[in-house]
C-alpha cells in the first residue's frame, strides 16, 4: 500500500523553521538551531517556555509546516492536524478529482475562446 501521508506531507510542506507555532497553540522548536536566533528572539522564546512549558515541543530537527487555508499546520504535531487534513482529502478524493476535472475543462474552454478571439484580429 502506498504511504499517502508521506506523499501528502512532502507535497504540502512549505518550509521548516527554528521555531514555529501550530494553529493548535503548540510551539515547536529545533534545539540544534536555537543559537541562530537573535538574542531578543531567544529571550522571548525562553520567557514563553517558562510561562507555558506544556505548549513547547523540542525537536532535534527543524519542524516542517504548511498553511491549509488560513490554518498554520506543523507536520507531526500531537494535534494531528496534518493527518486530519490528509484523511479529509483522501475521504473526498472522488469529489476533489471531479472538481479539478471540471475546472480544467472550463479553463480549456476559456483558452479556446481567447485563441479564437486572437485569430479574428
Amino acid at each position: 500500500m502506498v504511504d499517502t501521508i508521506e506523499i501528502f506531507r512532502t507535497s504540502f510542506t512549505q518550509a521548516s523553521s527554528i521555531t514555529i507555532d501550530c494553529s493548535c497553540g503548540i510551539t515547536h522548536v529545533d534545539d540544534d538551531e536555537l543559537n541562530l536566533l537573535e538574542e531578543n528572539e531567544l529571550k522571548e522564546f525562553k520567557q514563553f517556555e517558562t510561562k507555558k512549558p506544556d505548549k513547547v515541543i523540542h525537536h532535534d530537527y527543524s519542524p516542517c509546516w504548511f498553511f491549509f487555508g488560513k490554518k498554520q499546520v506543523v507536520v507531526e504535531c500531537p494535534c494531528k492536524s496534518d493527518i486530519k487534513i490528509h484523511n479529509m482529502l483522501l475521504n473526498n478524493e472522488y469529489n476533489i478529482v471531479k472538481f479539478f476535472k471540471e475546472v480544467n475543462k472550463q479553463e480549456k474552454k476559456n483558452i479556446k475562446f481567447k485563441e479564437n478571439q486572437l485569430e479574428g484580429l
